[in-house]
């Protein structure tokens, strides 16, 4: 175990829905941007129009952080609900304050 963010969400994300968190992550991924890096802790996170993937730089990395429009990237535990619950572990790497935001 150890320091881990969880969340719950939709299985899918309406495009419309999808497009406004991705327009305003991008309005703030320039103040983090000293502290992220792709999902191996290296090169540049990846923002598409599907999603944002990112890591922390190495050696402040540990898990990958994925929100994608499917849960097709993602490691979902399925609720009776229908919501899908994820997590990402961040072991309070500076990259954790960009988990948190988005």
């Amino acid at each position: 175990m150890g320091y881990t963010h969880s969340w719950k969400r939709e299985p899918v994300i309406d495009k419309a829905i999808m497009k406004a968190i991705l327009t305003d992550y991008k309005k703030i991924l320039p103040d983090f941007i000293d502290l992220l890096a792709g999902w191996n802790g290296k090169n540049a996170p990846r923002i598409a129009n599907t999603g944002v993937v990112f890591n922390g730089q190495q050696p402040n990395d540990c898990e990958t952080f994925k929100f994608e429009q499917t849960d097709k990237g993602e490691r979902p535990f399925r609720r009776k609900d229908g919501l899908i619950s994820v997590f990402t572990k961040t072991r309070r790497m500076p990259y954790d304050i960009a988990v948190i935001l988005l």
